[in-house]
């Protein structure tokens, strides 16, 4: 049991599970989870989705030592709710309080956040660029709320809802990212699909295809306690 304490979850291939087959499936317990960790779940999810670093580099030297001052979050414009959400939220966790950017010639608002040792927390567990972004590790054992919380931070930032055809879905460019928001959602009982497409003129500078998850109307509902978006 000792040497189990410390152990990591690892995937397995399906081919490589034969009938009878033992395997350690861990435990969730559903009293652990905390409103703080709920709640820094849905930041998580918010970086992943439409997040990004304030770094400063050397005077002039573009491609030199970087360090890391913040975060960066966008969010739609049309959304206050979204938005004054996601300020309470780095406002109660950041040392430094979030300040607001908004463009009238852009459709988003830009929430910028200085503090390293809270921006190093979020890197070291979700990635730092676009394409190195991941669910973080922990959360495939967490508590089912941290997951929907995790998953309605993605929501809010980067995905869509048809308020008509009561569907959403979350794409992104970073299969790993959305093929683990795919196995995220599963695993609290979101009915959902995955799927790609190519896209035109590329979905970023680095890639051309667009993973996505596909949500229905009952996820919509699981996830409305948690996701502004799915509760309008």
């Amino acid at each position: 049991r000792n040497n189990l304490r410390d152990a990591r979850p690892s995937w397995l291939a399906a081919e490589d599970i034969d009938v009878g087959d033992f395997l350690l499936q861990p435990v969730i317990d559903e009293g652990v989870e905390t409103v703080e960790r709920v709640e820094l779940a849905y930041i998580y999810g918010a970086f992943c989705g439409d997040g990004c670093r304030i770094i400063q580099r050397a005077w002039r030297n573009k491609r030199g030592p970087h360090k890391l001052m913040g975060l960066g979050f966008a969010c739609d414009m049309w959304l206050p709710d979204n938005i004054e959400k996601l300020e309470d939220l780095l406002n109660s966790y950041c040392k430094n309080s979030p300040r607001r950017y908004a463009d009238e010639d852009r459709n988003y608002v830009s929430i910028r956040v200085y503090d390293q040792e809270f921006a190093s927390d979020v890197v070291a567990k979700c990635g730092d660029l676009c394409l190195n972004k991941i669910v973080p590790d922990y959360l495939f054992t967490a508590s089912i709320a941290e997951r929907l919380s995790f998953l309605a931070g993605m929501l809010d930032t980067d995905g869509s809802v048809d308020h008509k055809k009561l569907t959403g879905r979350l794409i992104g460019a970073n299969e790993q990212l959305i093929r683990g928001c795919y196995l995220l959602a599963l695993s609290c009982g979101l009915p959902c699909t995955f799927g790609w497409h190519e896209t035109s003129g590329g979905f970023s500078v680095d890639a051309s295809t667009a993973f996505v998850v596909y949500l229905c109307k009952e996820s919509l509902h699981k996830l409305s306690e948690y996701a502004v978006k799915a509760a309008d």
